[in-house]
């Protein structure tokens, strides 16, 4: 499993449309690449967010060739010492709520060679992980997501 994590700092311009507050806050970008999942739940990624924003949004890549994926899932830990607490899966990904925003598939329904998004409010977890599966077969997923200090 590959994960990294970087800090851009204020000289790194972060995109048009954002206004002057958005571009002076440090992005901390998260990403895990092409990792193999199955049926059973591969974890994608773990990712510190006690330091960060309450929001965070990602893209999910799966890629050509894969099956659609059947699951996925968003585990939260909400103390360095509490456990590992389900947060969203599955079908949670169709509906928005005030929890998060999905793209249309979303990550649950994923078949390869597609891209999903999703933005999630983490309340007041300290780490965050990314799950996901396939009804049977394999495919190559990735993450590519970020948040804002």
């Amino acid at each position: 499993m590959s994960v990294h994590l970087l800090l851009l700092t204020e000289k790194h311009k972060i995109g048009h449309g954002r206004d002057a507050h958005d571009a002076s806050m440090p992005t901390i970008p998260f990403q895990a690449n092409n990792i193999t999942v199955g049926p059973s739940l591969t974890m994608l990624l773990q990712f510190p967010v006690a330091a960060l924003e309450r929001q965070i949004s990602f893209e999910v890549f799966n890629a050509a060739g894969s099956v659609t994926t059947s699951n996925f899932v968003i585990i939260r830990q909400l103390h360095d010492s509490g456990s590992w607490l389900p947060y969203l899966a599955g079908t949670d990904f169709e509906t928005a709520t005030s929890k998060y925003i999905a793209s249309t598939p979303g990550p649950h329904q994923l078949p390869g060679g597609q891209s999903a998004w999703v933005d999630v409010d983490c309340g007041a977890a300290v780490m965050i992980q990314l799950w996901a599966s396939v009804a049977s077969g394999t495919a190559v997923v990735s993450v590519y997501g970020g948040s804002k200090r």
